[in-house]
């Protein structure tokens, strides 16, 4: 399920809330449950100064890169707009979706919630 509350609620606008023109959530939701599904892994580097004002990139093995939670599934609730903002009633609106989803504390299917948003 996904949905998106920057704009006016209609069942037609759950797709946008797959699309992040703001990068935030798509980056974070990486970090969390990203997984490399390519046989190729991707390239990575680890830079360091190495004192004298140089700085020195050396390979990292990422054969086996993944997010913390990997395994989980994700539910993308957007709240803030294409340029990172967004209405505290937007995050309010998403809170109590989950609480719904959650059969308020009765049937839980939504185990975290995770709200990258700042004031």
């Amino acid at each position: 399920m996904h949905a998106d509350f920057t704009t006016p609620l209609d069942p037609a606008n759950a797709a946008l809330a797959l699309t992040d023109e703001y990068g935030h959530g798509t980056h974070v939701a990486g970090i969390i449950a990203g997984s490399w599904g390519s046989k190729t892994p991707p390239l990575a580097h680890c830079s360091q100064n190495n004192g004298l004002g140089d700085i020195i990139f050396e390979p990292v093995n990422t054969a086996a890169i993944t997010g913390m939670a990997f395994r989980r599934k994700l539910l993308s609730l957007e709240v803030l707009d294409g340029q990172g903002k967004g209405k505290v009633s937007n995050l309010i609106a998403a809170i109590v979706l989950i609480q719904k989803l959650n059969g308020y504390g009765r049937h839980l299917l939504v185990h975290e919630a995770n709200m990258s948003v700042g004031y």
